[in-house]
């Protein structure tokens, strides 16, 4: 075997890991959940084996942009390292590297899956495994989450306990919130996909217990997610059966899906905090008051537009005053290059950005995902809108949100567990607009029908 043989086959190799690591990813977060040292090397370990990848395999489009990038970005990194060591008084040099290759992970796999899914897309059947494989992971925590509550074994979400819910046994109940947010569009694609009713009858339960999950965990992004994506994947149900009556089995299924969720809000770990939300913006005035009497007080007093805020936000809005008086105070090589890892996060993950790595490491971070973002849109205007159909529309409702609760909730850009999901969806979206955006429409109506 030649050397050029050889080295083809070893990128064969590495492109098979990367899609095989989708099924790992909920076991690398059980692990850090039972305390095994091994997720975060793992995952640094796959950001290196993917570094080499797009290093050495010839014909990459837009390679020597990339590896400019990541150089200017590895050289922002250590001088957003020197400048916190300047000015910090406290100054530890594991969490400021630990939170280096938090942030920067998400980025690398946003670029690592790009050419991952563009060699992988010579497979006919691409799509498919793809979203066969999230699909699995998903149904692995949608399994976890049901076991360790018949166990009573799951963590809790708040530490308040008027608040309800539990993540299971993970980690972080903000990023399975994301995890799950972004990924039950993709899980139902596969559903609705499917030609084959037996798949379907096997995969009901998970789904019953994903959604179950997204309620149970309490938090209101896994809510707001939920009743968006349903409610889009029960429009292209109904635009499928008015096009197609033999599809009515979709239709069906979709709808079942979605009663079953509505009707179990009151009864799960959210709608107790809904009722504890309420709650809050009546007693929001009069905190050393508890109980009824306290509600029968304030029941008819309008909460101010700030304690709705404050509520909603979860504090957020606190800290995000706290850390801009931080960063006001800081000195300009601070203000440009980031004042590190703060002690206490804004969690909204832009803003977060903002404050640790700076200005110049802010537009750095973004420049990415503007640039895929670009693309993406450009590659569906170039196809005169027939990439506009369910498969862009449920990926792109999915990163849509992995975007949003960065901005809203955080625990994304910086959280490689919830972050991967994010990568793996604007990865797919830059790599199916491109391959498809000169398809002609017929041939775009057969591609989803597969």
């Amino acid at each position: 075997m030649s050397i050029l043989e050889k080295n083809s086959d070893i990128h064969r190799k590495i492109e098979l890991f990367f899609i095989i690591f989708i099924l790992f990813q909920p076991i690398l977060d059980l692990l850090a959940f039972i305390g095994l040292p091994l997720s975060t090397p793992i995952r640094a370990l796959a950001m290196l084996i993917g570094f080499i990848y797009i290093l050495f395999k010839p014909g990459l489009k837009h390679k020597k942009k990339a590896m400019i990038y990541i150089f200017i970005l590895g050289f922002l990194m250590l001088i957003n390292l020197i400048t916190t060591f300047m000015f910090r008084q406290e100054f530890s040099l594991t969490v400021e590297i630990e939170y280096i290759i938090k942030t920067t992970y998400v980025i690398l796999m946003v670029m690592i899956y790009t050419y991952i899914f563009k060699a992988f897309s010579e497979r006919e059947d691409w799509q498919r495994i793809i979203q066969k494989y999230v699909s699995i992971a998903l149904s692995m925590i949608g399994a976890v989450m049901v076991i360790a509550e018949l166990t009573d074994t799951g963590k809790r979400s708040y530490n308040a306990l008027a608040k309800a819910g539990h993540s299971g046994w993970f980690f972080s109940a903000n990023e399975l919130s994301a995890i799950l947010a972004m990924g039950l569009g993709i899980i139902l694609l596969y559903f609705i996909s499917s030609k084959v009713l037996t798949r379907k009858m096997i995969m009901l339960p998970f789904l019953f217990f994903i959604l179950w999950s997204m309620l149970t965990i309490g938090t209101k992004v896994g809510l707001i997610a939920m009743l968006i994506v349903l409610a889009t994947v029960l429009v292209i149900t109904l635009i499928d059966f008015i096009k197609n009556r033999k599809k009515w089995h979709n239709l069906v299924l979709v709808s079942v899906l979605a009663v079953f969720s509505v009707f179990m809000i009151p009864n799960t770990a959210i709608g107790n905090n809904l009722d504890t939300k309420v709650l809050d913006l009546f007693q929001f005035n009069n905190p050393e008051k508890q109980g009824l009497d306290q509600e029968k007080e304030n029941i008819e007093k309008q909460p101010s537009a700030e304690e709705v805020r404050k509520v909603l936000l979860s504090g957020r809005g606190d800290y995000l005053a706290n850390q801009w008086e931080h960063y006001d105070d800081a000195p300009m090589m601070q203000k440009v290059f980031g004042m590190g890892r703060m002690p206490k996060l804004v969690e909204m993950d832009f803003f977060d950005y903002f404050f640790n790595f700076g200005v110049v490491g802010l537009i750095t971070l973004f420049a990415p995902f503007i640039f895929i973002g670009f693309i993406i849109l450009r590659n569906i205007w170039k196809s005169k809108f027939a990439l506009l159909n369910r498969t862009t529309m449920i990926f792109g409702i999915g990163a849509g949100l992995g975007l949003g609760i960065a901005f809203a909730a955080g625990h994304i850009l910086s959280a490689p567990a919830s972050g991967y999901y994010l990568a793996l969806l604007l990865s797919f979206l830059y790599v199916y607009t491109d391959k498809y955006k000169n398809a002609p429409k017929d041939e775009m109506k057969e591609e989803v029908n597969k």
